[in-house]
């Protein structure tokens, strides 16, 4: 099967566990753009953040399909982690060029198409995700993320901020046993029989205010080139 096929197999069944509630399906929105990508990187969020379905809406209604929206048309909300997107297949270009190459639904959409964009939890809701919550969602979901990581072979995932929930899905530490030139934590496993690092980092809401944006922006970037740097 390819990777849409495993994705969807995959979510037929976790969606079970959701009946009575509604669910966000993720994943890879241009898998051969992904599959044919020199390293594969993954970034994985803590929730979709989408609000609440109508109760009177069929089932068919209460699932929302990422992969179709940032296939086709991603909001700008995606700008920000578009850029990083961006940087990790430019490093060396400016912070203009990020924000001159990344600006509209069409630049987003190809910044993100070489990418796989993972919601931990799948269930819609208001508002930011509580961290008790989210570590519902690890202990109940921790077999089904690992299966649908796993799918993808990444070489990097980024953990957008929920480092120590992602972690705790691979029986890692919860803190950063390993650090980048730059001082960025990450952890080192095998996963699907390679070694996958993943790096802990921030979300890309985070409050750090214009000045910084571009140094954030890149960070994705010289983490990547960092830990390619130590480990080779």
């Amino acid at each position: 099967m390819n990777i849409r096929e495993k994705e969807n197999t995959l979510f037929e069944q976790w969606k079970k566990k959701y009946l009575s509630q509604s669910f966000v399906i993720d994943g890879c929105p241009q898998p051969e753009v992904y599959a044919a990508a020199n390293q594969k990187v993954v970034f994985i969020l803590k929730d979709g953040n989408l609000g609440n379905p109508t109760s009177l809406g069929t089932m068919d209604d209460r699932t929302y399909d990422q992969r179709d929206e940032l296939e086709k048309s991603p909001t700008l909300w995606w700008v920000t982690i578009a850029r990083w997107a961006y940087f990790i297949q430019n490093p060396s270009s400016s912070w203009t060029d990020a924000q001159d190459q990344v600006k509209d639904e069409d630049t987003i959409k190809g910044a993100l198409s070489h990418h796989c964009i993972v919601q931990l939890k799948k269930t819609w809701g208001g508002g930011s995700v509580e961290n008790n919550t989210l570590s519902e969602v690890v202990e109940n979901d921790k077999a089904e993320i690992v299966q649908q990581l796993s799918i993808y072979q990444p070489d990097f995932m980024i953990a957008c901020g929920n480092g120590e929930f992602v972690s705790r899905v691979f029986g890692l530490p919860p803190k950063p046993t390993l650090r980048t030139p730059e001082g960025i934590g990450y952890w080192k496993f095998i996963l699907e029989n390679k070694p996958c690092f993943l790096i802990d980092y921030c979300h890309p809401s985070v409050r750090a205010g214009t000045k910084v944006k571009g140094l954030i922006a890149k960070g994705t970037s010289l983490a990547i080139h960092g830990i390619k740097q130590y480990e080779n």
